[in-house]
C-alpha cells in the first residue's frame, strides 16, 4: 500500500501522512498515531534516506 491509501481512508492529504511517517513536529499526536496505526497495519515503513 502507499502514502496515497492511507492518506484516503484516514481523509487527509498524503504531505500529512509523510510528514508523521517522517516524524515532523507540525503533525498532532492525534494525526501521528492514527497514520502510524494505519501504516503498521498496511506494513508500510518510513523512509530512513536524506530527502533530495
Amino acid at each position: 500500500m502507499s502514502l496515497k491509501a492511507i492518506a484516503k481512508q484516514l481523509g487527509i492529504s498524503v504531505t500529512t501522512v509523510s510528514r508523521a511517517l517522517n516524524g515532523y513536529d507540525d503533525v498532532s499526536q492525534e494525526t501521528r498515531a492514527r497514520v502510524e496505526a494505519e501504516a503498521q497495519r498496511r506494513a508500510i515503513a518510513p523512509t530512513l534516506s536524506p530527502a533530495v
